[in-house]
C-alpha cells in the first residue's frame, strides 16, 4: 500500500515487545486501530507490524540495514510495557532509539507543528503497564522530554495490566476510560500528524484577499483607488489579527501546574520537586490576565494520579504544567511541557540542565516560555515580579525549600526540622525575607496544634519579631501579612489591626487563596456574612481542593441552609480531610441533622488521630440538642478533666459550647469568663458561634464581646440580632 507521502515505507510502524503480544493484545489493538482510522481518516494508511516473533530477522541479517526501510514512517507508535523499556532489548535499541536518531534528520524532523499551531511528536506512545521511575527516566531521558502517552492500562489495588477490547465497564477501572475511546484518541492523533505532514499550508488572509482583488481587476476593471481600498483593508484585517491580543477569557487563559515527579529514585529529594513546581505557581499567580489554581489543588493531582482526568475537570482548566526533576550531586535537571487540556495536545516542551547555582534562571525561563506560550501580555510589575529572586544564594534557597516540605508534613517533628532549616537559611543569608516569615509560620502552627493556650501565646510573641523583620526587608511578603493579620486576631484581639493586614493581602495578591480564606474567616466573625461569602467564593474559584473552605459557613450564616449543606456534603465525596467533616459537621450541628454531625465529628477525630476539645464540644451540644443528657454529660466531663491539667485547643470555650446548648446560661457565661481570663485563643468566633446565640441577649455576653475587642458596628448587629430573638 502506498504512502501519504512519497519516499516513506509505511505510515504508521507498531514497535513492541513479542512477550506482550503473547495473549494477543498487540493484534487485538493493531486490528482496532485499523478500524478506528478507516472511520476516521479518509485516506487510507499503511501499518508495519512484524507479526512474527523473532522479527522476521536472523543474527546473519544486517539489522539496521533491514529496519532503516520500515522505520522510513510519518508515526512511530511504541507499544510501552514493563518490558519494554530494557536498553538491551531489540525493539529499544534497534526500533525506539533507532527512529528517534533517524526522524531528526528526515524533511519533518520529529515534533511537528499542528494546523492549529500547537506541536505534537511524531513518536506516539501507548502504555499499557504504570512503569517502574528508571523505565520512565530511560525514555525521558531519550526523548529529552516528558513521557506523556495515551494509556490503556487497568488499574484496580494489586492490578497492573493491560485494558482488554472486551471491557467496557469503566465503573471497575481506576482510571474510568473506555477502550474505545482511547482508541478513537489514538486515531485522532494519527489524523492530526499525518494531516499536519501532508496538508499543504492554507494562503494567509492577506494573500487570500489580494488574490480575489486581482481576479476582480481583470473581470469587472475596477478604478485603480478602489483596488487599492480593498487592498489596504485586507491588510488591516490581516495585521488586526496578528497584533489583537490574546483572549482574555479565563477559560483559554487558566493553567494548573502538577507538581513535578522527582525521578532522582530517593524521596528526600521531594524537597526539590516540590519548591521548583511552587515556586513556578507563585510566579505565574501574579500575573493578572492568567488564572493560575491553587497549591493545596495543584498537590492534590500530586497524590491522587489514577484520577487526574476527574480533577481536571473539577478545576476547569485550559492548560496543564507538568514535569519532571533529577538531581545529581550540583546538577539538575528539569523536563517539563505544557498540555491543552481540551484535546491533550502538547504545545510546548523543553528540557534544562542546569547547575543548582543556576536555579532561578532556570525556574525564570520556564516561567517565561510559559507565558509565551499562552500569549499573555505583561505589565512592566509584571515582568519584574517573573524575575525576583527570593535570595540570591542558592544554598540558602535550597535549605528554604527544604524547610518547607519538613514543615508541610504537619507534625512536631516535621516542625523541629523545619524551624532548624530555615534557621540555618538565614545564617547563610540574613536578608531572606520569606525565610523570617517560614519561620514565623511554624512557631504559629506549632501553637495551634501541639501547644497548651499557654504556650500557644507564647509561641506567637516568638513569632511576632520574625514577622516584623520579614516585612522590614520585603513588604510585599505575604505570608508575613497572612500571619500578622492572625497574630493580631488571636493573640492580640485586634480586629482593626488584623482587618488591616488581610485587606494588605488580597491587595497584593487578590487570586491567592490563603488570604481570601483568612479574611472569610473574619469577617465571619464580625458578622459581615455576605462579604465572607464573596472572599470564600473567590478562594475555590482558584482552589477548589481547598482544605478547609469557609463558603458553607458563609452561607449558613445567611439562612441559606440547603445550599451551605449541599455544598459540604458534595466536598464530602471529593475530599477526605479533617477539615471537611469538621464544616460539615458543624452545618449538620446548627441545622438539627445531629447523627449526621455527631457522624462527621467522629471521622475528623479519627483523621486528626487525637480527640481535640472542639469536635468533643461540638458533639456534646448535638447530643443535648437530640435530649441524649448522659451521652452530653459524659463529653462535658471529659473536657472539665482535661482542663485540669491543659486548656490546650480552648477548652474553656468548648465547655461553654456543652453547657449552652444544655440551656444552663449561667454555667456558660461562667465558664466564658474563665476563657477570657484565659485567654482561649478561639474567643474571636464568640459572637458567631451558633450555640451562643441563645447568650446574646445576656448582658454579661455583650460584656465580654466588649471587652475582647469587637467593631462597634459587629456589637450593634449583636443588640439588633438579640432584639430579634
Amino acid at each position: 500500500m502506498p504512502t501519504l507521502v512519497p519516499g516513506f515505507e509505511y505510515d504508521i510502524f507498531i514497535s513492541y515487545r513479542h512477550n506482550d503480544n503473547r495473549s494477543g493484545w498487540v493484534t487485538d489493538f493493531v486490528n482496532a486501530l485499523q478500524e478506528e482510522i478507516a472511520a476516521t481518516i479518509k485516506e487510507p494508511l499503511s501499518i508495519y507490524f512484524d507479526k512474527n516473533p523473532h522479527d522476521g530477522l536472523l543474527e546473519s541479517h544486517n539489522v539496521d540495514k533491514s529496519l532503516e526501510g520500515k522505520l522510513k514512517c510519518l508515526v512511530f507508535i511504541p507499544i510501552i510495557s514493563q518490558t519494554y523499556c530494557d536498553s538491551k532489548s531489540f525493539a529499544w535499541q534497534h526500533e525506539f532509539c533507532a527512529f528517534n536518531e533517524l526522524v531528526k534528520e528526515d524533511q519533518f524532523g520529529r515534533d511537528i507543528r499542528l494546523s492549529n499551531g500547537n506541536v505534537a511528536s511524531r513518536i506516539l506512545p501507548i502504555k499499557i503497564h504504570d512503569l517502574d521511575v528508571e523505565d520512565v527516566s530511560l525514555i525521558e531521558n531519550e526523548i529529552s522530554g516528558v513521557l506523556r502517552p495515551i494509556e490503556f492500562i487497568f488499574r484496580s489495588p494489586g492490578v497492573n495490566r493491560p485494558l482488554q477490547s472486551h471491557e467496557e465497564h469503566p465503573q471497575d477501572n481506576d482510571n474510568k476510560i473506555f477502550y474505545r475511546d482511547q482508541i478513537n484518541k489514538v486515531a485522532n492523533a494519527i489524523k492530526q500528524l499525518v494531516y499536519a505532514i501532508n496538508k499543504p499550508e492554507q494562503p494567509t488572509l492577506i494573500h487570500a484577499a489580494t488574490s480575489n482583488q486581482s481576479r476582480l481587476n481583470s473581470r469587472t476593471k475596477i478604478p485603480l483607488k478602489w483596488a487599492i481600498v480593498v487592498i489596504v483593508l485586507a491588510a488591516c484585517v490581516g495585521l488586526y489579527w496578528m497584533l489583537k491580543p490574546a483572549s482574555d477569557s479565563t477559560e483559554e487563559k487558566s493553567i494548573v501546574i502538577i507538581p513535578f515527579q522527582n525521578l532522582s529514585g530517593d524521596a528526600g529529594q521531594d524537597y526539590l520537586s516540590d519548591g521548583i513546581s511552587e515556586e513556578l505557581l507563585q510566579k505565574l499567580s501574579k500575573i493578572q490576565g492568567l488564572k493560575v489554581i491553587g497549591r493545596t489543588s495543584s498537590f492534590w493531582l500530586k497524590g491522587a494520579k489514577e484520577n487526574h482526568q476527574a480533577i481536571l475537570e473539577k478545576l476547569e482548566v485550559a492548560f496543564v504544567l507538568d514535569g519532571s526533576v533529577r538531581q545529581e550531586n550540583n546538577s539538575v535537571r528539569i523536563s517539563t511541557q505544557l498540555i491543552r487540556t481540551a484535546d491533550n495536545l502538547q504545545i510546548w516542551s523543553e528540557t534544562y540542565d542546569r547547575k543548582m547555582e543556576g536555579i532561578f534562571k532556570l525556574q525564570d525561563d520556564i516561567a517565561s516560555a510559559v507565558v509565551d506560550a499562552l500569549k499573555v501580555r505583561l505589565s512592566p510589575g509584571e515582568k519584574n515580579e517573573l524575575t525576583k529572586k527570593p535570595t540570591h544564594n542558592p544554598k540558602a534557597y535550597e535549605l528554604y525549600l527544604r524547610g518547607v516540605y519538613e514543615f508541610r508534613k504537619f507534625s512536631p517533628e516535621g516542625n523541629r526540622n523545619g524551624l532548624r532549616l530555615f534557621s540555618e537559611a538565614l545564617a547563610i543569608d540574613s536578608t531572606y525575607s520569606y525565610a523570617y516569615s517560614g519561620t514565623a509560620n511554624v512557631l504559629i502552627a506549632t501553637a495551634a496544634m501541639f501547644m497548651a493556650e499557654r504556650e500557644a501565646l507564647d509561641a506567637l510573641e516568638l513569632a511576632k519579631p520574625y514577622l516584623d523583620k520579614a516585612l522590614a526587608l520585603d513588604e510585599n511578603n505575604i505570608d508575613a501579612h497572612n500571619f500578622l493579620g492572625y497574630y493580631y486576631l488571636y493573640h492580640d484581639w485586634d480586629f482593626n489591626k488584623s482587618e488591616l493586614e488581610y485587606k494588605k493581602c488580597v491587595q497584593i495578591d487578590p487570586k491567592n487563596p490563603d488570604a481570601n480564606s483568612l479574611y472569610a474567616d473574619y469577617l465571619n466573625f464580625v458578622l459581615r456574612h455576605e462579604e465572607a461569602l464573596s472572599f470564600s467564593e473567590q478562594q475555590l474559584e482558584y482552589d477548589y481542593f481547598y482544605f478547609n473552605p469557609r463558603k458553607g459557613l458563609s452561607l449558613f450564616y445567611l439562612n441559606r441552609f440547603e445550599e451551605a449543606l449541599e455544598f459540604q456534603i458534595a466536598r464530602l465525596g471529593t475530599i477526605n480531610t479533617y477539615w471537611t467533616y469538621d464544616a460539615h459537621g458543624f452545618v449538620c450541628l446548627n441545622t438539627a441533622r445531629y447523627e449526621e454531625a455527631i457522624d462527621s465529628f467522629n471521622k475528623a477525630i479519627a483523621l486528626i488521630g487525637r480527640r481535640v476539645p472542639r469536635m468533643i464540644g461540638w458533639m456534646g451540644a448535638a447530643y443535648a440538642k437530640q435530649g441524649k443528657p448522659d451521652q452530653s454529660t459524659k463529653l462535658l466531663n471529659e473536657l472539665i478533666e482535661m482542663r485540669k491539667t491543659t486548656n490546650a485547643g480552648s477548652v474553656n470555650f468548648f465547655i461553654t459550647v456543652i453547657y449552652s446548648a444544655m440551656g444552663k446560661e449561667e454555667e456558660a457565661i461562667r465558664w466564658l469568663e474563665r476563657a477570657y481570663v484565659d485567654h482561649d485563643m478561639e474567643m474571636p468566633w464568640l459572637i458567631s458561634e451558633p450555640q451562643f446565640f441563645n447568650l446574646h441577649k445576656n448582658a454579661k455576653f455583650i460584656e465580654l464581646a466588649r471587652k475582647i475587642g469587637f467593631p462597634e458596628s459587629s456589637l450593634a448587629k449583636l443588640k439588633d440580632n438579640a432584639t430579634k430573638q
